[in-house]
């Protein structure tokens, strides 16, 4: 029978995983399985297979040196879904696991999915850009019939 802090971990509906110090995954909660297409692996894959390659390169090199350094760190980036290679973009939150001597022994995380926030943001963003380009555009004419209407006034003060 599970304890209830397993049960817990188990039920949540974010994804929780633990790797060791090589950062191959010892857990995932069955949320997490479900969420990136897991849930039929045998093997979990090392932690680095969740990111496309250039994501992977920037946790590795850059996130977890961070986050060995500070015991834990915080960044949306995108996981990838292992059946269809779709990228969800998740609240990726990470601790440093250590043992009773200090001496860190893997990583924890609880990871977010914030996809549909992301896409909104980001559609808000194209929206955004849109509208200043047409407003941009709506100036640039305004300042066109400005000008015409002027040379409009001249010619007819000067009949």
């Amino acid at each position: 029978m599970m304890n209830g802090y397993a049960l817990l971990v188990e039920n949540c509906s974010d994804f929780v995983g633990i790797c060791d110090i090589d950062f191959n995954l010892i857990y995932v909660n069955r949320a997490g399985k479900l969420l990136l297409g897991l849930e039929n692996h045998a093997k979990l894959p090392n932690v680095f297979n969740f990111f496309s390659p250039s994501d992977a390169a920037f946790i590795a090199e850059t996130f977890i040196p961070k986050v060995l350094r500070q015991g834990s760190g915080e960044i949306e980036i995108r996981f990838r879904h292992f059946e269809t290679g779709a990228a969800i973009w998740m609240g990726y939150s990470v601790l440093v696991l250590r043992d009773a001597d200090g001496k860190a022994t893997g990583y924890a995380t609880i990871s977010r999915n914030i996809d549909s926030r992301k896409k909104a943001e980001m559609a808000l963003a194209q929206e955004r850009t849109l509208l200043a380009e047409r407003v941009k555009e709506r100036t640039r004419e305004l300042s066109l019939a400005n000008a015409e209407l002027a040379r409009a006034n001249r010619l007819k003060n000067e009949f």
